[in-house]
């Protein structure tokens, strides 16, 4: 819902648009609006044309409107020509193999670090930062899944959702990976430290899951931020001169700020890294 009276809001120029015209210059003529995407009632490209209802002493009484898809808007040979909306059908496919390669490899070498746990290299490799790896490579895998929707499959609230849940799986999955890692090199600098001073102390995996906890909440803290102020959303641009529409996700004002913040995180966890 929202004022329709508001000249400020670009959604009412169906209305704003006549009046004012009527009520500055005296036009009494009919309105055409810029073409828009008529989301969540008919999911298509319309435009409206709006006609002012004007009384016999001359007072603005209100609009009549009619919309309009903007396909049904052709004349002769030019409503033959077939709109392309550039869907993902024929890519979808393959992304989704690629992901699901990615996510059997992870299980598989989940399982084998289950199975082999015991064994001498395995222990030796820390096989709860492994199995945590590859937890990680998992989520990481999966966040190809919501690059294959469009509104050729999906809502556009669908798409919307699929729009914010890529960077959502691409950061989980990230961290959970670099984080696994941070904390295996730190248990080994410390085990390396100990042993230069010729002492004897058995570091513990909980003694070492600091940095994977702080590194993993800062992600959830700034993602959580992000979906909730400026997420991402589904947009559809209207068929172009060359009969062409292109879906895309649109991030919302602000989401550059928490994108920036969020690489920082990541970065200064990275140098971190080599630097101890």
């Amino acid at each position: 819902a929202y004022d329709y009276s508001d000249v400020a809001n670009e959604f009412a120029e169906w209305y704003t648009a006549p009046r004012c015209l009527f009520l500055r210059d005296g036009v009494e003529t009919g309105y055409w609006t810029s073409p828009y995407f008529d989301e969540g009632a008919g999911n298509i490209n319309m435009v409206t044309y709006s006609q002012p209802i004007i009384s016999q002493n001359g007072t603005f009484l209100g609009v009549a409107t009619i919309d309009v898809e903007v396909d049904a808007l052709c004349y002769a040979d030019q409503c033959d020509v077939a709109i392309d909306y550039n869907y993902l059908t024929n890519i979808r496919p393959l992304g989704l193999l690629f992901s699901s390669l990615a996510m059997i490899v992870s299980l598989l070498c989940l399982g084998w670090t289950q199975y082999y746990r015991k064994d001498k290299v395995v222990v030796a490799s820390q096989p709860f930062f492994l199995r945590i790896i590859c937890v990680g490579c998992l989520i990481l895998s999966s966040s190809i899944i919501p690059l294959s929707y469009d509104d050729s499959i999906a809502s556009i609230q669908g798409c919307s959702r699929a729009c914010m849940a890529f960077p959502w799986l691409l950061s989980v999955g990230f961290s959970t990976i670099f984080a696994a890692l941070f904390s295996k090199v730190w248990r080994l600098n410390k085990v390396m430290a100990q042993a230069q001073s010729a002492s004897r102390v058995k570091v513990k995996i909980k003694d070492v899951l600091m940095p994977f906890f702080v590194l993993m909440g800062l992600n959830l803290i700034l993602m959580t931020l992000w979906t909730s102020i400026a997420p991402r959303v589904w947009v559809r641009t209207v068929p172009d001169e060359n009969y062409e529409s292109y879906g895309y996700c649109q991030s919302g004002k602000g989401a550059k700020v928490f994108l920036g913040f969020i690489a920082v995180v990541n970065i200064a966890a990275l140098v971190l890294a080599n630097v101890q």
